[in-house]
């Protein structure tokens, strides 16, 4: 679990629901009302303050069984590590703006992370050990702290915390977008060379009836908006291609405006079975 969270939050890894509407531009009008306080879907209350100190951040709820098959980004080898995933409530990791990478999680007990310790030793090298009081492991070359504050465990770099800071308006904005009823969703801005162009972005996955909807939003430089929704609807081609599915023109949809872009996916039930099965 540890390893495969922090490398999803890693900053150097290389539809709507009903009718999102279009977030405030920057150069709101005098007078407009701005937006000061949102409700952020998933996240703990207690991390809420910690938003603004962030420019990536990937919220889960694990509650449901069709969520996001996280686990499955394990080696099989691991099973005590992804019966550590089905085991967690909400999965929240944070990249702060200098790259440190956060996870929180609530539903992990001590208990059960220290009993799975033997097999990230034996199967993943993961050594761990004991350094003031916290539970220490070394990942990607890093030191990290595993720590308990009652239901929410964390995984930080070693002798650092991500600091309290409130959202910015830009967050505000973009997380008033994201559906309450939101599965899984991400915002990030300050996106590395291969984005150059691209502003920010958030995304966020929900499952109505039988079926599930993506969409991400997008704002920046217009040639640079098309070049990345275009390589990810690519991707999602390729992804379908893949598995021996055939993928319907029908289930996407991108629309675009004056810096901003919109591409929707809705799957339906029969394909998300053949998806949520496969190995």
């Amino acid at each position: 679990m540890i390893a495969a969270c922090l490398a999803c939050c890693s900053p150097h890894r290389g539809q709507p629901h009903g009718q999102v509407a279009k977030p405030p531009q920057h150069d709101t009008a005098v007078g407009a009302p701005a937006v000061t306080a949102v409700a952020v879907p998933i996240v703990p209350e207690r991390l809420v303050g910690k938003l603004g100190s962030v420019r990536v951040v990937v919220a889960m709820d694990n509650t449901r069984p069709d969520s996001y098959p996280l686990a499955g980004l394990l080696p099989e080898a691991l099973t005590c590590s992804r019966g550590l995933i089905h085991s967690a409530d909400v999965i929240v990791g944070m990249v702060s703006r200098d790259d440190d990478v956060s996870l929180f999680a609530t539903g992990v007990d001590e208990a059960s992370v220290r009993s799975c310790l033997p097999e990230l030793v034996r199967v993943a090298g993961i050594a761990s050990r004991e350094v003031d009081g916290a539970l220490a492991v070394t990942i990607f070359g890093r030191d990290y702290a595993i720590t308990w504050d009652g239901s929410m465990m964390s995984i930080e770099p070693l002798g650092w915390h991500l600091p309290d800071r409130p959202s910015t308006p830009l967050q505000r904005e973009r997380f008033a977008m994201i559906p309450p009823d939101a599965r899984i969703w991400a915002f990030a801005t300050g996106f590395p060379p291969v984005s150059v162009g691209v502003d920010d972005m958030t995304a966020w996955l929900t499952r109505p009836r039988a079926s599930a909807q993506v969409t991400v939003f997008a704002t920046g430089d217009d040639e640079a908006l098309e070049k990345a929704l275009g390589g990810m609807v690519r991707g999602m081609r390729r992804q379908a291609q893949a598995r021996g599915m055939t993928f319907d023109e029908g289930w996407l949809t991108m629309s675009t405006a004056s810096r901003t872009a919109t591409v929707t996916l809705t799957l339906p039930g029969e394909l998300l079975e053949g998806l949520e099965s496969a190995p």
